[in-house]
């Protein structure tokens, strides 16, 4: 089996490319010296107010469609898949439990969203890909990050592996210049190295936020473990954001899609010309 969400991804990175830029604009003209709370907050705001204009382009259902081409090879000629599978639309959830303060800016990241999975044969099948990331903001200040709090160092062997940081700085004094996030996955990470790259702004790599959508909708980021996401992702204690594709109850259309039917559509369609 294959699977094609290379589009959607795409989309994806497009929309939180578009709501970062905007966030830091808005710190720059509006804000300064805004925690890690606050941004994660703000950032979070401006990702609906980005996907809510991706929606009414039909975005997500073109890339969709896309993506379906792939899954056969662009072996589809002209066949309308746009009809069948408009109205699919993002939802940016933000669910505020309680805060900063007794989480340590801990907040969980969850992604739902449809992908085509396909044996290269004549039909292929779109399901739901659910994933969360657990995620922990640190903000520089000193020229280094704030460290792990208490709980977060005792967990860290447990969770490193469906676990990233995202770090905040400004580029300037008054704390106006947010600059663009940075991300690191944790898995593969022993706690002291993670302890002294906060220390010293000393991490070998980071990733944007572009490239972090796009590993967790390639599998290669956090985690789809239903046990593990209820123990140490969703909790009553952290913020939960929910970037979530769908369609509208009454708009949900066929799951499988057939070239055959395809075929038979195209040719009853050249007949009545």
């Amino acid at each position: 089996m294959n699977t094609h969400c290379s589009n959607l991804s795409q989309a994806s990175a497009r929309c939180f490319r578009t709501a970062e830029a905007t966030l830091r604009q808005i710190i720059l003209e509006k804000y300064h010296a805004l925690n890690e709370e606050m941004i994660t907050h703000l950032f979070w705001c401006e990702l609906r107010n980005a996907a809510h204009q991706m929606n009414r382009s039909d975005a997500w259902s073109h890339a969709l469609c896309e993506d379906i081409a792939s899954a056969f090879h662009h072996r589809v000629g002209s066949f309308d898949f746009q009809h069948d599978y408009a109205g699919l639309c993002c939802e940016v959830q933000l669910h505020n439990k309680q805060r900063e303060g007794k989480t340590g800016g801990d907040f969980g990241l969850f992604v739902s969203v449809p992908r085509v999975v396909s044996n290269y044969s004549n039909s292929c099948e779109i399901e739901m890909m659910d994933r969360a990331l657990l995620v922990q903001a640190k903000l520089e200040a000193n020229g280094k990050f704030n460290k792990l709090t208490p709980n977060q160092v005792t967990q860290f062997p447990e969770r490193r592996d469906f676990m990233a940081l995202a770090l905040y700085s400004y580029d300037d004094d008054p704390k106006q210049r947010l600059r663009p996030f940075e991300w690191v996955a944790c898995a593969g990470y022993e706690l002291a190295a993670v302890t002294q790259d906060l220390r010293h702004r000393s991490f070998d790599s980071t990733m944007n936020s572009e490239v972090i959508i796009s590993r967790l909708y390639e599998n290669r980021l956090g985690t789809d473990d239903r046990v593990i996401i209820q123990k140490h992702i969703e909790s009553h204690k952290r913020p939960e954001f929910r970037f979530v594709l769908r369609w509208p109850d009454n708009r949900r259309p066929e799951m499988k899609v057939s070239l055959r039917n395809y075929h038979r559509q195209t040719l009853r369609e050249q007949i009545r010309v």
